[in-house]
């Protein structure tokens, strides 16, 4: 029986599975997908979602006006419900028995953030845009943003966390 190496293992075959490693496999490493299933998006969620505004993690500045207002409509109530999210990652990782099982997953877990300032310079009608153009940029941003994440964490993944939960929630 031969020995193959393999640099990043995906675990579940869902949306965000596969595109995570068709994304490391064009960068040149190899990649195993496990799902407990064995079939690509056997149980994908339709749950699933991504923070794609930044300022849902890193607040803007106190509004002063009516447009400044408008402008964090959405995010006053989305960043309640992802803030306590990252406050109970944390808060697992901190008190979770490393040992085995569950608790063990939760201490090893590790933690990414893909960002953009393009999202922060956009205002309240961006938020209700549905042109194929806009989202044409959004994607073209998006990419490069991974990209730049790739440049500098690509040997990371799998690894250590690029983001610390700890100073990111300090002070909230």
């Amino acid at each position: 029986m031969s020995q193959s190496s393999t640099d990043v293992v995906v675990l579940g075959a869902g949306f965000v599975g596969v595109c995570a490693a068709l994304h490391l496999q064009a960068r040149g490493r190899s990649v195993v997908i496990v799902d407990r299933l064995g079939e690509v998006a056997g149980e994908t969620s339709f749950g699933n979602a991504g923070i794609v505004q930044s300022e849902a993690v890193f607040p803007y500045m106190f509004p002063r006006s009516a447009s400044e207002i408008l402008n964090r409509l959405n995010e006053v109530s989305f960043n309640a419900v992802v803030l306590k999210e990252l406050k109970m990652m944390a808060l697992l990782r901190k008190v979770a028995d490393p040992g085995d099982g569950e608790g063990r997953l939760w201490a090893t877990m590790r933690v990414h953030i893909v960002r953009n300032d393009v999202l922060n310079e956009l205002g309240a009608s961006s938020k209700v845009l549905a042109e194929w153009a806009f989202f044409e940029y959004l994607h073209k941003e998006g990419r490069k943003a991974a990209e730049t994440f790739l440049e500098t964490h690509a040997e990371d993944i799998g690894k250590r966390s690029t983001l610390d939960l700890e100073v990111l929630l300090e002070g909230i």
